[in-house]
Formats: structure tokens, sequence, C-alpha cells
């Protein structure tokens, strides 16, 4: 990832592929890389989203995070971070 990249994060994605994966993956292969890196959040009870293996094989991170309070000290921790 480029240094001066923005970081965007995305959650939503779920394990079933349907409009709303498919529509994140067509953004995640035609993003410019060197200007936006995306990292995922998943939030679902399994712990894979759709096109994982694309994910990170693309250098991004996928972040589990179940609960109310995994998500507040990942949100405290990432402040300021996307």
């Amino acid at each position: 990832m480029d240094s001066k990249a923005y970081k965007i994060l995305i959650s939503g994605m779920s394990f079933n592929v349907g409009g709303v994966e498919t529509y994140i993956r067509s953004v995640f292969r035609n993003i410019d890389k060197s200007i936006f890196h995306l990292d995922f959040i998943n939030d679902q009870v399994r712990d894979d989203i759709a096109f994982q293996e694309e994910i990170l094989a693309e250098g991004s991170n996928i972040y589990h995070l179940h609960g109310k309070r995994q998500w507040k000290e990942f949100l405290k921790k990432n402040r300021g971070s996307y």
C-alpha cells in the first residue's frame, strides 16, 4: 500500500454472493490502488466473506468484529486511520 493512499473501510459484505458483494468487488477490481486502499469489516456470523481470497491476495485486510465491544475497540484504535 502506498503510504499516501486514502484508506477506505467497507462494511456490509457477507458470505453470499449477491448484488452488494458483486458491486463492491467491481469497485475493488477497478479502483486505482495507488490512490485508494480498501479494507473490510466482517461482522457476520461466518468468519469468511465473498471474494475473501481475492481481497487478501491484493493486500487488503479483513477485520472480524462480532458485537458492540469489538466494534468500539476497533473504532477507538483506528480513529483517524480511515
